[in-house]
């Protein structure tokens, strides 16, 4: 799988968050002092071992009203515990995208 360039940024941050570098249509330009580049290689496996889920989970997790609107339900039903819909809707996405994954 080819990143594109946001998740590239995203892998470049986590791997060399010292180092100016800069890309613009997907190409990397890399500076002389900033030691060796990383490969595609490396990239894809630092966006799937620490990225990807959290970008798979944002995009299914409730609104955030909807999420409070849950929780208030909740605590009204006193169900502030892993048997309330708050915590089944977060773990169904958790579970769904488990880290690592």
């Amino acid at each position: 799988m080819a990143l594109n360039q946001f998740q590239t940024s995203e892998a470049l941050y986590a791997l060399k968050p010292d180092v100016a570098w800069t890309i613009s249509d997907g190409n990397i330009t890399w500076p002389s002092d900033g030691g060796t580049q990383p490969n595609a290689s490396e990239l894809e496996a630092e966006w799937n071992a620490n990225h990807k889920h959290k970008w798979a989970r944002k995009d299914e997790y409730p609104d955030v009203k909807n999420q409070l609107d849950s929780l208030y339900k909740d605590i009204i039903a006193e169900k502030l515990d892993a048997t309330g819909e708050f915590a089944k809707a977060i773990k169904a996405v958790k579970d769904k995208h488990p880290k690592g994954s």
